[in-house]
Protein backbone atom coordinates (compact mmCIF):
# COMPACT_ATOMS: atom_id res chain seq x y z
CA UNK A 1 0.00 0.00 0.00
CA UNK A 2 1.27 3.54 -0.85
CA UNK A 3 0.57 6.38 1.53
CA UNK A 4 -0.69 9.09 -0.33
CA UNK A 5 0.13 12.92 0.80
CA UNK A 6 -2.92 14.78 -0.48
CA UNK A 7 -4.46 17.80 1.44
CA UNK A 8 -6.28 16.39 4.33
CA UNK A 9 -10.08 15.69 3.12
CA UNK A 10 -12.54 16.99 5.32
CA UNK A 11 -14.31 13.61 7.19
CA UNK A 12 -17.85 13.55 6.68
CA UNK A 13 -19.69 12.00 9.64
CA UNK A 14 -22.57 9.34 8.96
CA UNK A 15 -25.53 11.12 7.41
CA UNK A 16 -28.18 9.43 9.81
CA UNK A 17 -26.64 9.79 13.61
CA UNK A 18 -29.99 8.66 15.11
CA UNK A 19 -29.66 5.70 13.10
CA UNK A 20 -25.90 5.18 14.27
CA UNK A 21 -27.29 5.97 17.94
CA UNK A 22 -30.41 3.12 17.27
CA UNK A 23 -27.65 0.41 16.10
CA UNK A 24 -24.86 1.27 18.97
CA UNK A 25 -27.63 1.50 21.50
CA UNK A 26 -28.91 -2.88 20.79
CA UNK A 27 -25.13 -3.39 20.04
CA UNK A 28 -24.23 -1.93 23.58
CA UNK A 29 -27.50 -4.39 24.90
CA UNK A 30 -26.37 -7.35 22.69
CA UNK A 31 -22.60 -7.00 23.83
CA UNK A 32 -21.36 -6.72 20.68
CA UNK A 33 -19.25 -9.77 20.88
CA UNK A 34 -19.44 -10.65 17.05
CA UNK A 35 -17.70 -7.96 16.26
CA UNK A 36 -15.09 -7.54 18.82
CA UNK A 37 -16.47 -4.46 20.53
CA UNK A 38 -17.23 -2.46 17.52
CA UNK A 39 -20.45 -1.31 16.81
CA UNK A 40 -20.20 -3.34 13.34
CA UNK A 41 -18.12 -5.93 11.15
CA UNK A 42 -15.65 -3.24 10.08
CA UNK A 43 -14.14 -5.53 6.77
CA UNK A 44 -15.82 -4.05 4.35
CA UNK A 45 -14.93 -0.37 5.19
CA UNK A 46 -11.28 -0.70 3.88
CA UNK A 47 -9.24 -3.16 2.31
CA UNK A 48 -6.53 -3.17 5.24
CA UNK A 49 -9.33 -4.13 7.99
CA UNK A 50 -9.59 -8.16 8.96
CA UNK A 51 -12.24 -10.20 9.67
CA UNK A 52 -11.08 -12.51 12.03
CA UNK A 53 -11.16 -11.67 16.06
CA UNK A 54 -7.78 -10.78 18.07
CA UNK A 55 -6.55 -14.12 18.96
CA UNK A 56 -2.89 -14.83 17.62
CA UNK A 57 -3.97 -17.11 14.90
CA UNK A 58 -0.59 -17.71 13.89
CA UNK A 59 1.30 -19.42 11.03
CA UNK A 60 3.89 -21.96 12.31
CA UNK A 61 4.25 -23.84 9.06
CA UNK A 62 7.80 -21.60 8.33
CA UNK A 63 9.02 -21.27 11.81
CA UNK A 64 11.90 -23.73 11.21
CA UNK A 65 13.17 -21.52 8.58
CA UNK A 66 16.80 -21.28 8.88
CA UNK A 67 16.36 -18.41 6.82
CA UNK A 68 15.19 -16.20 9.42
CA UNK A 69 17.33 -13.71 11.09
CA UNK A 70 15.03 -13.44 14.05
CA UNK A 71 11.97 -14.64 15.28
CA UNK A 72 9.95 -11.78 16.75
CA UNK A 73 6.87 -12.84 19.35
CA UNK A 74 4.50 -9.99 20.80
CA UNK A 75 1.04 -9.34 21.86
CA UNK A 76 -1.65 -8.37 19.89
CA UNK A 77 -2.33 -4.68 21.15
CA UNK A 78 -1.00 -1.53 19.21
CA UNK A 79 2.07 -1.79 22.05
CA UNK A 80 3.06 -5.34 21.03
CA UNK A 81 2.66 -4.83 17.21
CA UNK A 82 4.51 -1.50 17.50
CA UNK A 83 7.42 -3.08 19.29
CA UNK A 84 7.04 -6.19 16.39
CA UNK A 85 7.29 -3.01 13.73
CA UNK A 86 10.52 -2.05 14.76
CA UNK A 87 12.40 -5.48 14.22
CA UNK A 88 10.73 -5.66 11.06
CA UNK A 89 12.33 -2.48 10.26
CA UNK A 90 15.99 -4.03 11.95
CA UNK A 91 15.82 -7.52 9.74
CA UNK A 92 15.44 -8.36 6.10
CA UNK A 93 13.67 -11.42 6.76
CA UNK A 94 11.98 -11.87 10.28
CA UNK A 95 9.16 -14.43 11.51
CA UNK A 96 6.75 -12.23 13.78
CA UNK A 97 3.93 -14.40 16.13
CA UNK A 98 1.79 -13.67 18.20
CA UNK A 99 0.70 -14.17 21.66
CA UNK A 100 -2.39 -13.49 23.97
CA UNK A 101 -3.92 -16.10 26.47
CA UNK A 102 -4.67 -20.03 26.30
CA UNK A 103 -3.49 -21.98 23.99
CA UNK A 104 -1.03 -19.68 22.34
CA UNK A 105 0.26 -17.83 25.47
CA UNK A 106 3.63 -16.62 25.26
CA UNK A 107 5.20 -19.50 27.09
CA UNK A 108 3.74 -21.96 24.60
CA UNK A 109 4.68 -20.18 21.86
CA UNK A 110 8.25 -19.62 23.02
CA UNK A 111 8.30 -23.39 23.30
CA UNK A 112 6.94 -24.15 19.75
CA UNK A 113 9.82 -22.10 18.14
CA UNK A 114 12.17 -23.72 20.71
CA UNK A 115 10.83 -27.15 19.54
CA UNK A 116 11.30 -26.08 15.93
CA UNK A 117 13.82 -23.32 15.43
CA UNK A 118 16.33 -23.11 18.32
CA UNK A 119 19.41 -21.83 16.63
CA UNK A 120 17.35 -18.23 15.93
CA UNK A 121 17.78 -15.36 17.47
CA UNK A 122 14.34 -14.71 19.61
CA UNK A 123 13.05 -11.30 20.42
CA UNK A 124 9.66 -11.29 22.88
CA UNK A 125 7.68 -7.79 23.57
CA UNK A 126 5.12 -7.16 25.63
CA UNK A 127 4.98 -10.38 26.90
CA UNK A 128 5.64 -10.87 30.74
CA UNK A 129 7.22 -13.87 31.46
CA UNK A 130 5.29 -14.34 34.71
CA UNK A 131 6.14 -17.97 35.78
CA UNK A 132 10.08 -18.02 35.54
CA UNK A 133 10.86 -21.21 36.26
CA UNK A 134 8.70 -22.31 33.29
CA UNK A 135 10.26 -19.72 31.32
CA UNK A 136 13.46 -20.35 31.80
CA UNK A 137 12.96 -23.86 30.93
CA UNK A 138 12.21 -22.99 27.13
CA UNK A 139 14.66 -19.58 26.90
CA UNK A 140 17.52 -22.30 27.96
CA UNK A 141 16.60 -24.32 24.61
CA UNK A 142 16.91 -20.75 22.61
CA UNK A 143 20.63 -20.12 21.43
CA UNK A 144 19.54 -16.42 21.64
CA UNK A 145 16.80 -14.90 23.78
CA UNK A 146 15.59 -11.31 24.38
CA UNK A 147 12.68 -10.76 26.48
CA UNK A 148 11.49 -6.49 26.13
CA UNK A 149 8.73 -6.09 28.59
CA UNK A 150 7.09 -3.30 30.78
CA UNK A 151 4.48 -5.23 33.04
CA UNK A 152 5.96 -5.85 36.77
CA UNK A 153 9.37 -7.57 37.03
CA UNK A 154 9.52 -11.40 37.11
CA UNK A 155 12.28 -12.39 39.68
CA UNK A 156 14.60 -15.28 38.54
CA UNK A 157 14.39 -15.03 34.86
CA UNK A 158 18.02 -15.92 33.76
CA UNK A 159 18.08 -17.73 30.80
CA UNK A 160 16.85 -14.41 28.38
CA UNK A 161 18.55 -10.75 27.83
CA UNK A 162 15.67 -9.12 29.99
CA UNK A 163 14.87 -5.40 29.78
CA UNK A 164 12.53 -4.42 31.81
CA UNK A 165 10.97 -0.55 32.33
CA UNK A 166 7.44 0.35 34.17
CA UNK A 167 7.57 3.57 32.61
CA UNK A 168 7.78 3.09 29.58
CA UNK A 169 5.61 0.70 27.13
CA UNK A 170 7.33 -2.13 25.61
CA UNK A 171 7.57 -0.21 22.16
CA UNK A 172 9.55 2.51 23.89
CA UNK A 173 11.85 -0.10 25.31
CA UNK A 174 12.55 -1.77 22.04
CA UNK A 175 13.52 1.91 20.49
CA UNK A 176 15.95 2.45 23.14
CA UNK A 177 17.40 -1.10 23.47
CA UNK A 178 17.47 -2.33 20.03
CA UNK A 179 17.33 0.13 17.52
CA UNK A 180 20.30 2.24 17.05
CA UNK A 181 19.55 6.21 15.30
CA UNK A 182 16.37 5.49 15.03
CA UNK A 183 14.09 7.48 11.99
CA UNK A 184 11.78 10.06 13.31
CA UNK A 185 8.82 8.17 12.38
CA UNK A 186 9.29 4.71 14.69
CA UNK A 187 10.26 7.24 17.66
CA UNK A 188 6.39 8.67 17.10
CA UNK A 189 4.68 5.46 16.80
CA UNK A 190 7.01 4.07 19.86
CA UNK A 191 5.27 7.33 21.48
CA UNK A 192 1.92 6.88 20.13
CA UNK A 193 1.98 2.95 21.66
CA UNK A 194 3.44 4.66 24.80
CA UNK A 195 0.43 7.37 25.27
CA UNK A 196 -2.49 4.86 24.47
CA UNK A 197 -1.14 1.91 26.03
CA UNK A 198 -0.05 3.29 29.32
CA UNK A 199 -2.77 5.88 29.13
CA UNK A 200 -1.29 9.05 29.42
CA UNK A 201 -4.46 10.49 28.34
CA UNK A 202 -3.51 14.01 29.76
CA UNK A 203 -0.64 13.82 26.39
CA UNK A 204 -1.57 16.04 23.25
CA UNK A 205 -1.52 13.49 21.02
CA UNK A 206 -4.34 10.82 23.23
CA UNK A 207 -7.07 11.18 20.82
CA UNK A 208 -5.08 11.08 17.79
CA UNK A 209 -3.24 8.07 18.76
CA UNK A 210 -6.62 6.55 19.15
CA UNK A 211 -6.59 5.73 15.37
CA UNK A 212 -3.65 4.10 15.92
CA UNK A 213 -4.88 1.92 18.14
CA UNK A 214 -8.12 1.55 16.42
CA UNK A 215 -5.73 0.35 13.13
CA UNK A 216 -3.45 -2.21 15.37
CA UNK A 217 -6.97 -3.61 16.87
CA UNK A 218 -9.09 -4.10 13.43
CA UNK A 219 -5.96 -3.98 10.46
CA UNK A 220 -4.53 -7.17 9.06
CA UNK A 221 -1.69 -7.84 11.65
CA UNK A 222 1.35 -8.30 8.98
CA UNK A 223 0.44 -5.16 6.60
CA UNK A 224 -0.21 -2.95 9.71
CA UNK A 225 3.01 -3.91 11.27
CA UNK A 226 5.03 -3.30 7.46
CA UNK A 227 3.25 0.03 7.29
CA UNK A 228 4.50 0.89 11.20
CA UNK A 229 7.56 -0.19 9.97
CA UNK A 230 7.92 2.37 7.12
CA UNK A 231 5.35 4.76 8.07
CA UNK A 232 4.67 4.84 11.74
CA UNK A 233 2.39 7.02 12.30
CA UNK A 234 2.57 8.46 9.08
CA UNK A 235 -0.12 6.04 7.79
CA UNK A 236 -2.71 8.37 8.66
CA UNK A 237 -1.52 10.60 5.87
CA UNK A 238 -3.23 8.42 3.81
CA UNK A 239 -7.09 9.81 3.24
CA UNK A 240 -9.05 6.41 2.40
CA UNK A 241 -7.37 4.96 5.73
CA UNK A 242 -7.86 8.21 8.08
CA UNK A 243 -11.22 8.02 6.77
CA UNK A 244 -12.26 5.09 7.51
CA UNK A 245 -10.22 4.49 10.79
CA UNK A 246 -12.08 7.81 11.59
CA UNK A 247 -15.71 6.73 11.12
CA UNK A 248 -15.15 3.01 13.17
CA UNK A 249 -13.80 5.85 16.02
CA UNK A 250 -17.15 7.64 15.41
CA UNK A 251 -18.85 4.82 16.07
CA UNK A 252 -17.12 3.78 18.72
CA UNK A 253 -17.58 6.82 20.65
CA UNK A 254 -21.47 6.81 20.12
CA UNK A 255 -21.41 3.61 21.37
CA UNK A 256 -19.61 4.73 24.47
CA UNK A 257 -21.72 7.69 24.69
CA UNK A 258 -25.00 4.87 24.48
CA UNK A 259 -22.93 3.23 27.24
CA UNK A 260 -22.75 5.59 30.02
CA UNK A 261 -26.42 6.66 29.61
CA UNK A 262 -26.95 3.26 29.90
CA UNK A 263 -24.81 2.80 33.43
CA UNK A 264 -25.58 3.17 36.09
CA UNK A 265 -22.99 3.86 39.47
CA UNK A 266 -23.87 0.67 41.58
CA UNK A 267 -21.43 1.56 44.42
CA UNK A 268 -19.76 4.07 46.71
CA UNK A 269 -16.61 3.99 48.62
CA UNK A 270 -13.74 6.12 50.06
CA UNK A 271 -10.30 5.02 51.43
CA UNK A 272 -8.65 7.80 53.07
CA UNK A 273 -9.20 10.70 50.60
CA UNK A 274 -9.66 8.39 47.61
CA UNK A 275 -12.89 7.72 46.20
CA UNK A 276 -13.85 4.34 44.30
CA UNK A 277 -16.73 3.87 42.12
CA UNK A 278 -18.13 0.28 40.94
CA UNK A 279 -20.16 0.32 38.06
CA UNK A 280 -21.73 -2.71 36.44
CA UNK A 281 -21.07 -2.26 32.43
CA UNK A 282 -21.16 -3.76 29.33
CA UNK A 283 -18.65 -4.56 26.08
CA UNK A 284 -16.20 -2.00 25.24
CA UNK A 285 -15.38 -2.20 29.30
CA UNK A 286 -11.92 -0.44 29.11
CA UNK A 287 -13.28 2.90 27.03
CA UNK A 288 -16.46 2.93 29.04
CA UNK A 289 -14.21 2.76 32.51
CA UNK A 290 -11.76 5.68 31.50
CA UNK A 291 -15.76 8.04 30.64
CA UNK A 292 -17.28 6.51 33.37
CA UNK A 293 -14.15 7.58 35.69
CA UNK A 294 -15.09 11.14 34.78
CA UNK A 295 -18.68 11.02 34.36
CA UNK A 296 -18.92 9.63 38.34
CA UNK A 297 -15.92 12.03 39.77
CA UNK A 298 -13.86 8.98 40.69
CA UNK A 299 -10.10 8.82 41.74
CA UNK A 300 -10.60 5.26 40.96
CA UNK A 301 -13.42 3.01 39.42
CA UNK A 302 -13.66 -0.65 38.56
CA UNK A 303 -16.14 -1.77 35.68
CA UNK A 304 -17.67 -5.27 36.57
CA UNK A 305 -18.25 -7.37 32.81
CA UNK A 306 -19.25 -10.87 32.31
CA UNK A 307 -16.71 -12.57 30.51
CA UNK A 308 -18.03 -13.73 26.91
CA UNK A 309 -17.10 -17.11 27.24
CA UNK A 310 -18.58 -17.83 30.38
CA UNK A 311 -21.87 -15.42 29.99
CA UNK A 312 -23.97 -16.39 33.36
CA UNK A 313 -21.13 -17.98 34.96
CA UNK A 314 -19.62 -16.30 38.17
CA UNK A 315 -16.49 -14.97 36.09
CA UNK A 316 -16.21 -11.19 35.55
CA UNK A 317 -13.61 -8.63 34.12
CA UNK A 318 -13.26 -5.99 36.08
CA UNK A 319 -11.16 -2.70 33.91
CA UNK A 320 -9.87 -0.46 36.13
CA UNK A 321 -8.88 3.04 35.60
CA UNK A 322 -7.56 5.26 38.08
CA UNK A 323 -7.16 9.81 38.25
CA UNK A 324 -3.15 10.84 38.13
CA UNK A 325 -3.64 11.52 41.49
CA UNK A 326 -4.59 8.38 43.09
CA UNK A 327 -2.22 6.13 40.67
CA UNK A 328 -2.92 2.60 42.10
CA UNK A 329 -5.04 0.33 39.27
CA UNK A 330 -2.06 -1.71 38.35
CA UNK A 331 -1.21 -2.02 42.06
CA UNK A 332 -4.53 -2.89 43.11
CA UNK A 333 -4.87 -5.81 38.97
CA UNK A 334 -1.56 -6.97 40.49
CA UNK A 335 -3.17 -8.24 44.08
CA UNK A 336 -5.92 -9.64 41.65
CA UNK A 337 -3.96 -12.02 39.40
CA UNK A 338 -3.91 -9.37 36.34
CA UNK A 339 -2.02 -6.60 35.55
CA UNK A 340 -1.95 -3.14 34.03
CA UNK A 341 -0.13 0.36 34.58
CA UNK A 342 -0.77 2.82 37.47
CA UNK A 343 -3.63 4.65 35.79
CA UNK A 344 -5.02 1.38 33.26
CA UNK A 345 -5.54 -1.93 34.51
CA UNK A 346 -7.08 -4.63 34.97
CA UNK A 347 -8.07 -8.28 36.63
CA UNK A 348 -10.81 -10.81 36.61
CA UNK A 349 -13.09 -11.61 39.80
CA UNK A 350 -15.54 -14.62 40.99
CA UNK A 351 -18.02 -13.07 41.90
CA UNK A 352 -21.36 -14.66 43.96
CA UNK A 353 -23.73 -12.18 43.42
CA UNK A 354 -26.28 -12.85 40.49
CA UNK A 355 -28.12 -9.40 40.55
CA UNK A 356 -25.99 -6.40 38.93
CA UNK A 357 -26.25 -3.55 41.73
CA UNK A 358 -25.31 -6.55 44.04
CA UNK A 359 -22.33 -7.45 42.13
CA UNK A 360 -20.94 -3.79 42.28
CA UNK A 361 -21.45 -4.36 45.71
CA UNK A 362 -19.38 -7.32 45.84
CA UNK A 363 -16.67 -6.38 44.04
CA UNK A 364 -16.54 -2.78 45.60
CA UNK A 365 -15.66 -4.47 49.07
CA UNK A 366 -13.26 -6.00 47.47
CA UNK A 367 -11.42 -3.39 45.72
CA UNK A 368 -11.50 -1.25 48.77
CA UNK A 369 -9.94 -3.78 50.95
CA UNK A 370 -7.43 -3.43 48.05
CA UNK A 371 -7.12 -0.20 48.05
CA UNK A 372 -6.92 0.50 51.84
CA UNK A 373 -3.64 -2.46 51.77
CA UNK A 374 -1.80 -0.88 48.49
CA UNK A 375 -2.28 2.55 50.53
CA UNK A 376 -0.79 1.11 53.55
CA UNK A 377 2.07 -0.52 52.18
CA UNK A 378 2.59 2.57 49.77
Amino acid sequence: MEILNPPRQLIKEPSNPDAMREMATQAFRDGCRMYGGYVRPTQNMHPLFRSEGKKPNNDYSDIGNREHDAIVITHTDLDGLAAASMYEYLYDEVKILHADHGDEDGLSVVERVANRNPDCPVYIADIQPSDAPAWNRQLSRLDEAHIRDHHPAVQGVTEADYVHAEDKCSAEIVLLTDVQNPPNHLQTLAEAAGVRDLWRHEHRGFQRYALIEIAADICIRSEIIELFAEHGTGILDDCELYDALRRVNYERWMRTDVGLSLTELHDEREVGDITIRTIHGHADTNILAHHARNEFDADLIANVYPMPETDGGDTYIVPLRASPSAPIAGDIATLLNGGGHPQAAGASLTLKSTAPTARAVEAGAVIQQLARLVLEEG
